[in-house]
């Protein structure tokens, strides 16, 4: 489906730049193009969400059903993928209760990975106002 989307959207954003070069005979500096231009954003973001679907296995379905089945009444944010300068992370949950945050991932990242993550996110979390 996001790659159908992708490429319709691409596909409307270059019929309108055609059809301004075609309204101003070959001429690019009109609205049409600008109008092409801010809809391809929406097709770029789509082109991103595609490469990182392909990137990123996403959790399994039992793990899901476990999860859910133990934060009931609780918010929870699934399939999450943090990026740093150093590295990027993949979270499968984020449990938020009350003023905590909790964090499972079942990619079995090494100490020192899990060390940098818990500190990275404790970070940003922290700034945000919650405990960890």
């Amino acid at each position: 489906m996001s790659i159908l989307r992708t490429i319709i959207i691409f596909a409307v954003d270059f019929a309108l730049f055609l059809f301004g070069l075609y309204l101003n005979n070959g001429d690019r500096g009109n609205i049409w193009t600008i109008i092409a231009a801010v809809g391809a954003i929406p097709g770029a973001l789509s082109v991103v969400y595609i490469i990182m679907y392909i990137r990123v296995p996403g959790m399994k379905r039992e793990e899901y059903e476990t999860i859910r089945e133990h934060t009931k009444g609780l918010r929870v944010l699934y399939e999450l993928y943090f990026t740093s300068y150093e590295k990027n992370m993949f979270v499968d949950a984020t449990i938020i209760c009350g003023d905590y945050v909790t964090c499972y991932t079942s990619t079995h990242p090494s100490q020192q990975d899990l060390a940098f993550m818990e500190k990275h996110i404790r970070k940003h979390v922290l700034q945000d106002g919650y405990k960890v």
